[in-house]
């Protein structure tokens, strides 16, 4: 018996792949006078090319872009929340009295954007979530994400009534 792909002479009769090229051997049925129409047109299942379906990803494989955002977006929220209600409660202690309305104002549009930087780590994660591997990226992210979103609609919240 030969190999269909590179025509080397095989060494063991039933064997499966080619020792030259590494193909598969397909099986050619003997022809004898015994069979019918249908047994000499059958093909083999190994000669039908099988359907190539996308792989899942493996969890522990690297985070994607849409992870990285969610976390970056996610502690730089955080950060704000933090920054500002230092800002926030020193102001109220000393300058209450003095400039403690523009300071509140401004503290207020600060939230608005540390909010916003919260929204946008919980639209990642749902990005990440749909097309990339979970990771721990992501569940840190939306986790940041998070609690930087609740921290600043509070801190506006307060500020807000502070200014009034």
């Amino acid at each position: 018996m030969f190999c269909q792909n590179c025509g080397e002479k095989l060494e063991m009769e039933n064997q499966r792949f080619c020792q030259n090229c590494g193909s598969e051997i397909l099986e050619v049925p003997e022809k004898s006078h015994n069979t019918t129409w249908m047994d000499q047109h059958k093909t083999t299942t190994s000669s039908i090319p099988l359907p190539q379906y996308p792989t899942r990803f493996k969890k522990g494989s690297e985070p994607g872009s849409y992870s990285k955002r969610c976390l970056g977006f996610g502690i730089v929220s955080l950060i704000i929340g933090v920054i500002t209600f230092n800002i926030g409660s020193s102001f109220a202690m000393i300058l209450y009295y003095i400039t403690a309305q523009r300071v509140f104002l401004g503290l207020t549009i600060v939230h608005v954007v540390g909010i916003i930087f919260g929204i946008i780590s919980i639209v990642n994660s749902g990005k990440a979530k749909a097309l990339e591997p979970e990771s721990s990226i992501l569940k840190a992210g939306i986790a940041l994400g998070m609690i930087g979103l609740v921290i600043n609609s509070i801190l506006m919240v307060v500020a807000i009534v502070l200014i009034y």
